[in-house]
């Protein structure tokens, strides 16, 4: 477990420690926001965590993709937690002098926390060491209003000013453009800082995929070793036209389906003529040597389409993070 600070402030002292340390410096690790993620998902485990009684986030304890909103994990869990030692920040109660702060976090609060958490701790810059975001950065026991009375010196506006670069989250609840500090984000595209979109790991659904593709490889490869004795008129050139039409098409369709299947089929005919292709002779070419040539190409035309579908899955993450990003519903400030 991460250490923290061993001080107790009162009210008076915890808000003359936000005083003396500069509001850019309100800041956290990579490594803290794993440790938060533990921390909630314990929290929740021992019931500290619930949904609230309004019904506003009836969210699944078991649930580790999504979890509770940045709202309830604020209220049940970062605000007791702060307030055990005098109502300091999150970020100041671990780090009490402060952090260079390098990177901005944009979120809309709406997010489930590990839904956040994913996204920052997989998209974070690797040149930044230290991340400014409001709900860890505030104190949020405290008077925020007092904080926030002139704009360009808030704390949001002076970190932004000090980060080197901006990481905006989107989720699946609401833009988060559609919020009022958006224009903090306007202020980072002036400046000329550099803006990252954040999305979470989608390992599991590329594992997922390019193995069932992979899979569905072989069994092509044990069908055309199956059936090798078969001599059809077209035999060759059937899937060679077949597989240049599949790659085509897969590069130059977005329907993610309609390329999902063409990277597959095309996977399984490439498997299957490995075994089944007809050797195209030259005399000038030993034949052992155009036989092995000549399957390996096959071999070769399935890791291409293995590649198309990397291609394919990626894209879809990325289309389902710009459709989070712009046409979520508007959200009450």
């Amino acid at each position: 477990m991460l250490s923290r600070s061993s001080s107790l402030y009162t009210t008076e002292a915890a808000v003359a420690l936000h005083e003396s340390v500069p509001p850019d410096r309100w800041c956290v690790t990579r490594a803290d926001l794993k440790q938060l993620r533990r921390e909630v998902w314990q929290a929740i485990q021992k019931g500290e965590i619930c949904p609230p009684d309004d019904g506003s986030d009836d969210f699944d304890s078991s649930d580790q993709l999504f979890g509770p909103s940045i709202y309830t994990v604020n209220k049940q869990h970062i605000m007791p937690v702060t307030d055990l030692v005098g109502k300091v920040s999150w970020a100041l109660m671990i780090h009490p002098d402060g952090l260079e702060c390098h990177l901005f976090i944009s979120h809309a609060w709406q997010e489930g926390v590990f839904e956040f958490l994913s996204k920052v701790l997989h998209s974070w810059p690797r040149a930044a060491r230290n991340a400014w975001c409001c709900m860890l950065a505030n104190p949020q026991n405290l008077d925020i209003g007092s904080l926030l009375q002139a704009p360009s010196s808030s704390p949001f506006a002076l970190a932004l000013r000090a980060s080197s670069c901006v990481l905006v989250i989107p989720n699946r609840h609401c833009s988060i453009y559609t919020r009022l500090w958006c224009v903090y984000e306007a202020c980072a595209h002036e400046e000329g800082k550099t803006i990252f979109i954040a999305r979470a790991s989608n390992g599991p659904q590329l594992r997922r995929s390019l193995l069932l593709t992979a899979a569905l490889g072989v069994l092509g490869m044990v069908f055309g070793a199956c059936t090798n004795q078969w001599h059809l008129p077209v035999g060759n050139t059937v899937p060679l036209c077949l597989a240049f039409a599949s790659v085509f098409a897969s590069v130059s369709l977005n329907d993610y389906q309609l390329r999902m299947v063409l990277n597959r089929s095309g996977t399984v005919m490439c498997g299957c003529m490995v075994f089944h292709w007809h050797t195209i002779q030259n005399r000038h070419i030993v034949e052992g040597v155009a036989s092995s040539v000549q399957r390996v190409a096959w071999l070769i035309g399935a890791v291409l389409f293995l590649c198309l579908e990397v291609d394919r899955v990626n894209g879809r993450a990325r289309q389902q993070e710009e459709v989070q990003l712009l046409t979520s519903p508007l959200v009450e400030l």
